[in-house]
């Protein structure tokens, strides 16, 4: 059972739990709102797909949005990390916000997943003892940029630049211990034809480099369906134009892409959003 702790994200809202607070906190405040940017919207009553669910912030804020009327899926696959999603589930209302052991992926198989305890966001099938040098080097850069923008560490402003970089080298260190889970993943489609959906009015995609894998595992008859996507895209200067150009094919007509901070751009990182012509 995880290990974790309760917030309150919004005066007058009730306590979710997470596994860590000052995570949970920046990503509420700064990560969430850049899904609903370029005419992304949510209304009472609409049907959502959380891919990459976590411990469940931006279902939480898509509640909000929809009012506290809406049908939200929630797919997380590292257990530590379910385990506190099903207990903000069963705060929320399991009718309301549905929770399932599961990653999503382009064809369903089991993976090996990377998971940081200390710093779930980053946990990814994407990640492993191959590439791990490459991980903290790209964390290391985030949080220096999130230094400068003054939203994490901001002590470490002042410090001169030499001293502060070993000090992000040792935080980097400790947050990315890593263990390692075999998950099942599923297609998105397989989750339609199982759940009976009929209707997607926004599909949200954060899967730590998967982005594509996610969408490649909707099959052509499920996407006149899917109203509006939200990807946030790892290397986002060479899969977001393929991302784009998916979408364009499937006729999503309103696709925008955009790099956020500058956290964002030394990371290769950006966000997609995309919206049908009846959307």
């Amino acid at each position: 059972m995880a290990h974790y702790s309760e917030i309150v994200l919004e005066p007058g809202a009730p306590p979710l739990a997470c596994l860590n607070k000052i995570e949970a906190k920046y990503l509420y405040d700064n990560d969430i709102p850049n899904y609903f940017r370029h005419g992304v919207t949510l209304r009472p009553g609409d049907t959502i797909l959380d891919v990459g669910a976590n411990v469940g912030l931006f279902a939480a804020q898509a509640l909000r949005r929809c009012k506290g009327d809406a049908q939200i899926f929630c797919f997380e696959p590292i257990p530590a990390t379910f385990d506190v999603l099903r207990r903000n589930a069963a705060a929320i209302g399991d009718e309301t916000m549905r929770v399932f052991s599961v990653g999503v992926a382009s064809r369903a198989e089991t993976l090996r997943f990377a998971n940081f305890p200390r710093l779930a966001c980053w946990s990814s099938a994407y990640v492993d003892h191959s590439n791990l040098g490459l991980a903290r080097s790209r964390l290391k850069q985030c949080l220096s940029g999130d230094v400068d923008a003054g939203l994490l560490f901001r002590w470490l402003r002042p410090v001169p630049r030499t001293l502060r970089s070993l000090i992000l080298d040792v935080v980097t260190w400790w947050l990315t211990k890593i263990e390692y889970f075999d998950c099942e993943v599923r297609t998105i489609s397989q989750i339609l034809r199982e759940q009976g959906v009929e209707r997607v009015d926004l599909l949200k995609v954060d899967v730590e480099g998967a982005e594509l894998d996610v969408l490649l595992g909707v099959e052509d008859a499920d996407w006149p369906k899917i109203k509006q996507v939200v990807v946030e895209v790892e290397e986002f200067h060479e899969r977001s134009r393929r991302i784009a150009d998916l979408l364009a094919e499937r006729g999503f007509g309103k696709i925008a892409t955009e790099q956020l901070g500058e956290a964002q751009k030394a990371n290769d990182m950006g966000m997609l959003w995309a919206r049908a012509a009846d959307a």
